[in-house]
């Protein structure tokens, strides 16, 4: 008998308290609902406002000293949402370092970092970027697009203007190669170079960001002139462990950042330059994907040309791979 009376004040209780919060719920509605609605007229207001000049002056005078809070929070509001970086200036830019140092790996962090962002991939000139499958549409992409640079500038010049509407800046991968300054007095250098330096100086008001990769010390010293800045890299490899723990639990190396000193070039009267003022700074890559990146993009380069067969006095013959070996008949 006890245990069914104690039994009927649980339920009893249990029925209260469901009302309470029923109560409670309708009660948090009512009242998200009249702030919502006390938001809407307020901005309302303020619109209306914002219509008459005349009148927001006066309003802007007779909430002194209120409206720092406006202006504080309209500047919070258009605040960069990562710390800027060198390589977000506007204009032409140059990454140098040795064969290995980084270069590409350092300019697909760029490119990735600007696509995450500010919403807008990058041309480049190199296969640096794996394809990557989509299952829902069931085919292979890239989010940056491949470009041959003479389909922009070449026979004297220019083309067709790289589309800023839709790409955030373009990569020029072993700038060397496209624009070799020992082959300045060459007819075909010239072709290129004139149409390509003529569109270098406008860089900032057209696709805003161009970053030129080199193994060299130096380019056309032109080139040198309009650089905004250059930089050199050393890449950080090494273990990744957040990765290993939390995503991939692979072992492997990867780049962890980039070692970097940024300097502006200073002219002197002889003709030769020397660093400006000089940055060392340190970029994290945490954009990247490096499954994604190709380090051995260009090793095709040269498959068109037939592969030498070392040969003495005669012709030699392969004949067949032993375990790691391989075995040759002359």
């Amino acid at each position: 008998m006890i245990d069914k009376i104690n039994w009927q004040r649980y339920e009893d209780f249990l029925e209260r308290l469901n009302k309470l919060a029923f109560s409670l719920n309708e009660l948090a509605g009512r009242i998200i609902k009249q702030l919502i609605n006390l938001t809407h007229a307020i901005f309302s207001a303020y619109s209306k406002i914002m219509e008459s000049k005349s009148v927001f002056k006066v309003f802007r005078f007779i909430t002194f000293p209120l409206h720092w809070l406006w202006i504080a929070v309209w500047r919070w509001s258009i605040k960069p949402k990562e710390k800027k970086i060198p390589f977000d200036d506007e204009g032409f830019m140059i990454i140098t370092g040795i064969p290995g140092a980084g270069k590409s790996s350092l300019a697909f962090e760029i490119m990735n970092r600007s696509l995450a962002l500010y919403g807008k991939p990058w041309y480049i000139n190199s296969k640096m970027e794996r394809p990557k499958y989509n299952d829902i549409e069931q085919i292979y992409y890239r989010n940056h697009a491949m470009y041959e640079f003479k389909d922009f500038w070449s026979d004297g010049k220019m083309h067709e203007r790289p589309n800023n509407l839709l790409f955030g800046g373009m990569v020029i991968e072993e700038f060397h190669r496209e624009l070799n300054y020992r082959e300045s007095n060459t007819r075909e250098y010239k072709d290129v170079f004139v149409p390509f330096m003529d569109y270098l100086v406008t860089v900032r008001k057209s696709i805003k960001r161009i970053i030129a990769l080199t193994q060299m010390n130096k380019v056309d010293v032109q080139m040198m002139n309009v650089a905004c800045h250059i930089s050199e890299v050393k890449i950080n490899i090494g273990f990744n462990y957040p990765d290993w723990l939390l995503r991939t639990g692979a072992f492997k190396l990867q780049p962890l950042g980039f070692y970097i000193e940024t300097y502006t070039v200073v002219n002197q009267l002889s003709g030769g330059y020397e660093k400006g003022t000089i940055k060392k700074w340190y970029l994290k890559s945490k954009y990247t994907d490096w499954d994604t990146f190709d380090t051995y993009a260009e090793k095709d380069d040269y498959n068109h040309i037939p592969l030498h067969y070392p040969a003495a006095t005669k012709k030699v013959r392969i004949t067949k791979w032993v375990g790691n070996k391989l075995l040759i008949k002359y």
